[in-house]
């Protein structure tokens, strides 16, 4: 019965939150940068971890990451964080079906963000950056990994092929920018520690 009471109340925190647009969650997305170099993640612990790094996971979100276990693995993990209140599970980025989870801080942070006006930012990733997410969260078409190219973003919008190589000159110099290079690949290598977690950790 405490059981019941306990989910039926999850399923009325989910209720309440409002989704963001998907360019919205990917202009929130590139600011939320908190992995440190050199993360080891393992088990419920290590997923913990992932979602405190990435802010906001779901599906379609990790679905480049073919290291990863498979998401039905992950699930189970992430409900159990959310039962004991450590994520909290609702839709929080509109357009993809599924369940979606996020730390408590980061639900707040991306509510911010919705009354936030656009400030014309640039931000350049390389395609190899784990926040190459056109065709997955952001509409376009999607840029291999491997093909040494550059993707902008401004406003959680991808620019355009034509103006982009103007904007990456302009940028290129800039110690913002070299910070934001310096931190690619990280989550994809956080994912990759998750990707070594023991069979028992997935029991119910």
């Amino acid at each position: 019965m405490v059981s019941r009471i306990h989910r039926l109340t999850l399923g009325e925190l989910r209720k309440e939150i409002q989704s963001v647009t998907p360019a919205q969650f990917m202009n929130w997305l590139l600011r939320w940068q908190h992995l440190a170099p050199g993360t080891q993640l393992f088990g419920e612990h290590g997923t913990l971890e992932a979602v405190r790094q990435i802010g906001i996971v779901f599906r379609e979100l990790l679905a480049c990451e073919s290291i990863l276990p498979k998401w039905r693995e992950l699930l189970m993990i992430l409900r159990r964080l959310e039962d004991r209140g450590e994520v909290r599970g609702g839709r929080f980025v509109s357009g993809f079906l599924g369940e979606q989870f996020a730390l408590p801080v980061a639900v707040e942070s991306l509510r911010a963000m919705r009354h936030e006006q656009p400030s014309g930012e640039t931000i350049p990733v390389s395609a190899a950056d784990p926040m190459n997410l056109v065709g997955i969260v952001v509409p376009g078409e999607r840029v291999p990994a491997n093909s040494g190219k550059v993707v902008a973003f401004r406003g959680g919008v991808v620019i355009p092929n034509g103006e982009r190589a103007a904007v990456i000159r302009m940028t290129a110099s800039g110690s913002e920018n070299a910070e934001r290079w310096a931190f690619t690949m990280r989550i994809s290598s956080a994912w990759k520690c998750v990707s070594r977690m023991e069979p028992h950790c997935f029991s119910a």
